[in-house]
């Protein structure tokens, strides 16, 4: 209990240090800290991820395990566990014997939109085969509600359940290596949007794409599923895409 005192007093001060930019909207798909459920190592990676997000840890900035262990009132051991993770899903990297937080770029977006186009690809026709009723009738519950909140500018609902509905298609394919090779792609592209690109193009096209891909899994068509999904894929990866290239050039 007094390392998650001394975790909680932590993220706090990240949000408040002088001369770092912070986003005041919390991240939509982010949720509070469960003690009940979250080990202590998660709940480091999360603390550390939002502030990646937030950009309380800056882009390119070097984080050492001491100072944030120091910093969060753990041990060294799940600061290190987290980064670690971190380093799996793509939001921090290696040089040498330094870690440092990954900085902006297309091509790094790029890559990861590819890398998680082709697990969801393959996630979407296994579900479209394995995925019984009661998976069917979730994602089309989530992939309407989508809709819903995509056509009522609730952009913090929409980014909701189109995290719902990637995740539940992930599920469905009743495959937990894939599945987990989907949360870790997701996760990348979700921060990395997040930070980089928070405004982006039509999610009432992207959620309409959902119904559609709810549709062909209901109907256990894995073709369609599976092309319609890495069609979605691609076509949002082009929005970000287009929306960095916005951002760089009203910059200049």
């Amino acid at each position: 209990m007094y390392e998650i005192l001394h975790l909680r007093c932590a993220i706090s001060y990240l949000a408040a240090v002088p001369q770092i930019m912070v986003i005041h909207e919390a991240p939509s798909t982010l949720e509070a800290i469960d003690l009940r459920r979250h080990s202590l190592t998660e709940q480091v990676y999360d603390a550390i991820r939002d502030a990646i997000v937030s950009k309380a840890l800056p882009p390119g900035i070097r984080l050492s395990e001491a100072a944030l262990a120091e910093k969060f009132g753990v041990s060294k051991t799940p600061v290190r566990e987290a980064l670690l993770r971190l380093g799996a899903v793509g939001l921090v990297e290696s040089e040498g014997n330094a870690t440092r937080v990954v900085t902006p770029s297309r091509d790094r977006i790029r890559h990861a939109y590819e890398v998680r186009g082709g697990h969801e690809f393959t996630a979407a026709r296994l579900a479209a085969a394995r995925a019984g009723r009661r998976e069917v009738a979730t994602l089309q519950r989530v992939a309407e509600q989508s809709v819903l909140s995509a056509e009522a500018g609730d952009a913090m609902g929409f980014r909701e359940y189109d995290a719902r509905f990637h995740r539940s298609i992930a599920r469905a394919a009743s495959n937990p290596l894939l599945t987990q090779l989907v949360e870790n792609s997701f996760s990348l592209t979700w921060a990395l949007r997040r930070r980089d690109v928070p405004v982006t193009g039509d999610s009432i096209e992207c959620a309409r794409q959902h119904v559609s891909i709810a549709g062909a899994i209901r109907e256990h068509e894995a073709q369609r599923a599976s092309m319609e999904m890495l069609a979605h894929i691609d076509k949002v990866m082009n929005m970000v895409l287009d929306a960095l290239t916005d951002e760089v050039q009203s910059a200049v």
